[in-house]
């Protein structure tokens, strides 16, 4: 609303600089009325053009206030507390190597994850987009 208003008052304010020089050129008009006309052209404008930026900074603040309920109102994921016994026990390592994580399946973020564990040993993963750690402990979820 606010790009099409400030439009019009441009194309009105050229159309009142266009026709006031063709009146200055016949004489009828001097160039300190037509400098007048133009700041009044201005002044006209004003008040719509702060009424429509109102207007539009409310719109703003309404489709943000729309995500940020629609955010509130996602049910959250819940934690998995529980502990399972083994049916048997544990041996051997875990090695993870050659993943890849992508947005798209053209355009690889990271395949260069490498992770090796040891029985019985703690491991920690830091890389730059904390990616691998989230993606591990979420599909590690799925299989325990």
């Amino acid at each position: 609303m606010n790009p099409f208003t400030r439009f019009l008052n441009a194309l009105g304010y050229a159309l009142v600089g266009g026709i006031g020089a063709l009146f200055c050129l016949r004489g009828s008009l001097s160039i300190g009325q037509l400098s007048s006309l133009l700041a009044y052209a201005t002044q006209y404008a004003k008040p719509f053009n702060d009424i429509t930026s109102v207007i539009t900074e409310i719109q703003n603040a309404l489709a943000a206030a729309s995500r940020v309920f629609a955010f509130l109102e996602e049910e959250e994921m819940k934690q998995k507390t529980e502990e399972r016994e083994l049916q048997k026990p544990v041996e051997g390592n875990l090695e993870l190597s050659g993943l890849y994580f992508s947005y798209t399946k053209n355009q690889k973020a990271d395949s260069r994850f490498k992770l090796v564990c040891k029985i019985r040993s703690k491991h920690s993963n830091c890389r730059p987009y904390r990616l691998w750690k989230n993606y591990l402990n979420q599909s590690s979820d799925a299989f325990l």
